[in-house]
């Protein structure tokens, strides 16, 4: 995405508490902060940030649902990362929350956050599954439109928009 002004939150979870970091598009750091596991406190923390939030990432861990759930509700642009597909990055990534968070952070400012979960990609394919009756159809026709998707995007050098892909 990386828009001028934009800021980009990492947001490293854990059993009580998460790291919240919000970088800008240069990758400086703007508010960094632990918060508790409370959706109103971590409301309360984002909203002086709200209007030039681009999106957020919280990495995918065992007790994601409610953040990325609650954050989308409050209509946050949420990112569910993808930690396996980020283990290439070890060398990049130290080990505490501050790091975490900002490393989060920056892959979403670099375009390259590896994302485990697309509703929108999921309804689609339901909806197909739903329609041909067959699973084997949905999953070559989602596939067709990922192939057809990732060479508009190498060809015009563009960010990923599932909005194109099944809208």
């Amino acid at each position: 995405m990386n828009v001028a002004g934009a800021l980009y939150g990492g947001l490293d979870l854990h059993g009580d508490n998460v790291f919240c970091s919000l970088l800008d598009s240069e990758r400086q750091v703007v508010f960094e902060k632990r918060l508790p596991n409370d959706l109103v406190t971590i409301r309360e923390a984002l909203e002086p940030f709200r209007q030039r939030i681009g999106e957020l990432a919280v990495e995918s861990t065992y007790n994601w649902y409610w953040l990325v759930d609650g954050l989308r509700a409050l209509k946050y642009r949420v990112k569910l990362a993808n930690p396996a597909l980020m283990q290439e990055n070890l060398g990049l990534k130290a080990a505490n929350d501050k790091t975490d968070a900002r490393f989060l952070a920056r892959q979403l400012v670099n375009g390259i956050l590896p994302v485990r979960y697309s509703p929108e990609m999921r309804a689609w394919f339901q909806r197909k599954q739903a329609r041909s009756g067959k699973r084997v159809i949905a999953v070559k026709a989602l596939a067709c439109k990922v192939a057809k998707a990732c060479f508009f995007m190498m060809r015009d050098k563009k960010d990923f928009d599932v909005k194109k892909l099944v809208g």
